[in-house]
């Protein structure tokens, strides 16, 4: 899986890079849309060693021991290790390339009958970009 982290408006890097460096491992969610509003305060720039689980009164859950608590209520989740980086000069943000070593899905998000994903798993997921969101081929404006 390749995630591409942007910079600090001053420049610096976002801690997000600077957790995964040190600790080689993320767990990395898919939101939905009704999570629009925690995405869009998870967002907002803290001091490096704050977090954002504390600050804003998220409920995390650890789903997996090995990889970092996640916000409670997320259905999709990639747990993964950090593989390496591609240096682009003059890029605004960070490749990173990350291993992937497991998928968690919501019990929701499974047909128990055949044991497969529901068709429309990501109907409802919600993408940032810069500081825009998405949904499935829409701006959504907050």
């Amino acid at each position: 899986m390749m995630v591409s982290i942007g910079k600090k408006r001053n420049g610096d890097i976002k801690d997000t890079l600077k957790n995964l460096r040190e600790i080689k491992k993320c767990s990395i969610t898919i939101p939905s849309y009704n999570l629009t509003e925690l995405l869009n305060k998870t967002a907002s720039p803290l001091e490096y060693g704050v977090s954002e689980f504390e600050e804003f009164n998220i409920k995390k859950v650890t789903i997996d021991s090995n990889y970092p608590a996640v916000p409670e209520g997320a259905e999709v989740i990639f747990f993964a290790q950090y593989f390496g980086e591609f240096k682009i000069d003059g890029s605004a943000t960070q490749p990173i390339f990350l291993k992937v070593d497991r998928v968690y899905l919501n019990d929701s998000l499974v047909k128990e009958e055949e044991e497969s994903i529901k068709s429309d798993i990501f109907i409802d997921a919600l993408a940032r970009v810069g500081g825009r969101y998405f949904k499935l081929g829409e701006e959504i404006v907050i």
